[in-house]
């Protein structure tokens, strides 16, 4: 018996994981806000699978409820846990509201934070998959917060796998960097669903992935182990080329793509 516990369940990619690890045979826990939502996709998954489904109401924005999801869920057998919850806002960083922008790194930092710490600790072996964005590798003006919750996932993420490593410890954390993905993100950041990427005087332009592809690519990446998983080869290209351009040029760049997306 095998559990997978999701966070952000209720829609988007955390949704298409849920059908994806149901399909796989895994027993789910799921976590979200919307309680409707939840029960909904309960009663989707339970019509073509027989599984066990867990639902937890919480927001996790609240600390508090982040250590309450823990103790009540690491007694389960639980083999994986994904970080997915979170959201972003686009637009000016001094026209932002703060209030918008705190709840942003409290869900997107703090809380994947306080359970990846929790979990990795009470789990026998797993994986833990987070959730970042291709935001993470540079800076993102008009998305500066977003961009910056993403940056942290992306390192920590990455640094607390390799003491896992060196300790011996049979837990493995992967994190996931999409791109633009058509789902309620968009609404909430207020940006279109296409992406327009204006790189370096050559315009390079894709439909956004769905968040089943996602689901899937991200599933594929995680049962190979791999630590960071992209949905496009385009996409690796891309991380890697922030680390050789300078900053100086990046920024501009960033800041027309994401004007554009507005």
């Amino acid at each position: 018996m095998k559990y997978a516990l999701i966070t952000g369940a209720s829609s988007g990619i955390g949704r298409e994981f849920a059908l994806v690890l149901a399909k796989e045979g895994y027993n789910l826990i799921l976590v979200a806000r919307r309680e409707d939502r939840l029960i909904e996709l309960k009663e989707e998954i339970l019509k073509n699978y027989n599984v066990k489904i867990l639902l937890k109401v919480y927001d996790l924005s609240r600390a508090d409820n982040c250590y309450h999801l823990h103790k009540e869920c690491k007694w389960f057998p639980i083999r994986l846990v994904i970080n997915n919850a979170g959201f972003g806002k686009a637009g000016q960083f001094l026209d932002i509201d703060i209030v918008d922008e705190v709840k942003m790194i409290k869900t997107n930092v703090i809380s994947l934070h306080i359970l990846t710490k929790l979990f990795a600790n009470s789990m026998i072996k797993g994986r833990i998959l987070n959730i970042a964005s291709m935001a993470g590798f540079m800076p993102d003006p008009l998305m500066a917060t977003y961009g910056a919750t993403k940056s942290y996932v992306i390192q920590m993420s990455r640094a607390v796998n390799y003491e896992l490593k060196r300790s011996g410890k049979n837990v493995k954390i992967c994190v996931l960097c999409p791109g633009p993905i058509a789902t309620e993100f968009q609404d909430v950041a207020n940006v279109k669903k296409k992406d327009n990427l204006n790189f370096v005087g050559k315009v390079y332009e894709r439909q956004m992935a769905t968040a089943k592809d996602c689901a899937k690519i991200g599933w594929l990446g995680v049962k190979k182990g791999e630590e960071v998983i992209y949905l496009k080869k385009s996409d690796r290209f891309l991380s890697k080329i922030t680390k050789i351009l300078p900053t100086s040029l990046l920024l501009p760049i960033q800041y027309e793509i994401q004007r554009k997306k507005i």
